[in-house]
């Protein structure tokens, strides 16, 4: 069988005309023209798989129960003069320095916590040497000198029940230093309680609540005595995030002043991904599940991965890992030295070089925050009894709704479907099918076995 013969017999459209010697040359332009828009509109359908493949569904989704927001209350940046004063007369000192010039330099520690704490190499390596000199790190001082919860926090009510705060709250590390969290975890309390194994479980202290608005609630009253001599470093605020979030990485929150109560709505818009969408790969959907893992983390947030990218900078840069960060046996806490090279390797300079997907299942905080002045005057709430209303703050956090709004991510179409585009765009074409393939293929065979046999 020749050439002519195989395009006679063969099974798309316009081959027999190409035999044609009167037709053959349009023919031919023609098929090329259809060829070319083929290959176009091929190329529109795979890039459109490869850059979009999903698209968002919205729903309203009404839920028997929530999970209760992880609170994060913190106090002042700057230590209270107290905890300072109690604290120098308690450690001894090396023969070279004393008690008056270390407490007049000691609120330069918490620069390690704060980038708006300003600070003097030579005093922050002299409060190390006094630190080394009574076997205490920087870790174990900021805890010391960091007022403790059931010292600011004066009381809380949690579902219309007076319960005590130190049961509620625990203390433990953000960026910022030390805080006092609800209903949150945190990777360096987990690491140092599993012997730095990655963590499985979720905390067993975990809220929820099945009842709305602002009587079932969570309500903190902070003791404000302190002066605000400096407005950046001497506020308490507050932050929220999803329940069961690692404080590990909350930065900073809103702020609250004496003699007012603060309000807070708590919503949350959420975003899940569809079965369907789950067998494809993290790079074609453009993000990451939360069960899958990172180095330290046992779930996927992308805020994680930016804390697990500042880790690993500031380890490569500095040799060392800032206070705020997890601990990491073999690995020291960035001193006096290497302060200003832990501040450079923070993400927020060098944000490009980490690959960190957004979450495809994440819980978007859309709150409502409200305020007004405390009134020195009898309640009918017996909460506020005993309280000096102008020198304290109130906090309430309520779930407004139970009624949850989900975007769902779902998959345009799957491998499968793309497979049955592209043959319907050769068929739109060329009215070609998998045995037209075949038959190129025995039709390319063909030519090149006949060229070897003319060549002998």
């Amino acid at each position: 069988m020749n050439f002519k013969e195989l395009l006679k017999r063969a099974q798309f459209h316009g081959a027999k005309i190409l035999v044609d010697t009167r037709f053959s040359w349009c023919w031919s332009l023609s098929m090329i023209i259809l060829f070319c828009s083929s290959v176009m509109v091929l190329y529109v359908t795979i890039q459109r798989y490869f850059s979009g493949p999903t698209h968002i569904v919205k729903t309203n989704y009404a839920r028997k129960q929530v999970m209760f927001p992880t609170v994060v209350i913190c106090p002042e940046i700057s230590y209270p003069n107290e905890t300072m004063d109690q604290f120098v007369k308690e450690i001894k000192y090396p023969p070279s320095l004393n008690a008056t010039y270390i407490r007049s330099v000691l609120v330069q520690l918490a620069a390690f916590s704060s980038p708006d704490v300003v600070f003097n190499i030579d005093d922050l390596d002299r409060i190390q040497e006094v630190l080394d000199y009574n076997n205490l790190d920087i870790n174990s001082a900021a805890l010391r000198l960091t007022p403790k919860c059931e010292k600011f926090l004066l009381k809380c009510r949690w579902l219309n029940s007076i319960v005590d705060c130190s049961s509620l709250f625990t203390m433990d590390i953000t960026r910022v230093g030390y805080c006092c969290t609800f209903n949150g975890r945190s990777l360096r309390r987990e690491l140092n309680k599993n012997g730095y194994k990655k963590p499985t479980q979720t905390d067993e202290n975990t809220y929820y609540v099945d009842k709305i608005g602002h009587t079932n609630s969570l309500m903190v009253a902070l003791d404000q005595r302190s002066d605000l001599y400096d407005i950046d470093l001497v506020y308490k605020w507050v932050a929220f995030q999803t329940g069961q979030h690692y404080v590990d990485n909350v930065v900073n929150g809103t702020p609250i002043s004496p003699g007012e109560e603060f309000w807070a709505s708590y919503k949350t818009r959420n975003i899940q991904a569809s079965e369907e969408i789950v067998d494809i790969s993290s790079e074609l959907r453009h993000c990451r599940l939360p069960t899958e893992p990172l180095k330290y983390f046992p779930v996927y947030h992308k805020t994680y991965c930016l804390m697990e990218c500042e880790m690993e900078r500031t380890i490569r840069e500095c040799h060392c890992l800032k206070f705020t960060h997890p601990n990491l046996p073999g690995i020291p806490i960035c001193g006096a030295r290497s302060l200003q090279c832990s501040r450079g390797a923070t993400i927020s300079y060098a944000i490009d070089e980490c690959n960190c997907q957004p979450t495809c299942n994440v819980e978007i905080e859309s709150s409502q925050f409200s305020t007004f002045d405390l009134i020195q005057a009898p309640t009918i709430d017996t909460f506020y009894d005993g309280l000096d209303l102008e020198r304290v703050s109130v906090i309430r956090v309520f779930i407004p709704t139970l009624v949850e709004r989900i975007f769902q991510r779902k998959s345009y179409f799957t491998a499968i479907n793309l497979f049955s585009q592209l043959g319907g765009v050769f068929n739109v074409f060329f009215g070609c099918s998998i045995l037209t393939v075949l038959e190129l293929i025995m039709l390319a065979w063909r030519a090149v076995r006949t060229y070897i046999y003319r060549a002998h």
